[in-house]
């Protein structure tokens, strides 16, 4: 069980540090996600996962899956604050200036999808990583 909580993790670091290093995966993300909802999502999925590697055969699954849902949650809330900033930009801008409404329109684009791509993205990965580390309980690695 341990292997796979490794391998697995190794797998997870090394694309992150992969992203960050080559595409300053940290940077966009910053820019883009203006109410850093996806730094929440990526914090709580890092704590998790610290947690079933520290509790390993007596994690409380059922609480980890619980987490996994939140963060689709949490990445639907990113979304609903960024359409609410994408409708306050159009009805607080003088629309007879289109280039005056297209970058709020944008920033509040980025952050929704950014959230809910987060929200998504980790809560998969850590079913994936339940399912791969916990998913055979008869194996003693």
């Amino acid at each position: 069980m341990t292997l796979k909580y490794v391998l697995f993790n190794s797998v997870f670091v090394f694309i992150v540090a992969f992203l960050t290093y080559f595409y300053g995966a940290f940077n966009l993300l910053y820019e883009y996600d203006i109410t850093r909802v996806s730094f929440l999502i990526f914090g709580i999925y890092v704590v998790s996962t610290i947690y079933l590697g520290i509790k390993r055969g007596a994690a409380n699954l059922a609480f980890i899956h619980f987490i996994s849902n939140r963060l689709t949650s949490l990445g639907l809330i990113g979304t609903v604050i960024g359409i609410y900033m994408l409708l306050h930009a159009v009805g607080a801008s003088n629309l007879t200036d289109i280039s005056q409404v297209v970058p709020p329109l944008f920033k509040g684009m980025s952050t929704v999808l950014v959230t809910t791509l987060f929200g998504m993205l980790f809560s998969i990965l850590m079913d994936f990583q339940i399912a791969f580390v916990y998913g055979n309980n008869n194996e003693d690695d």
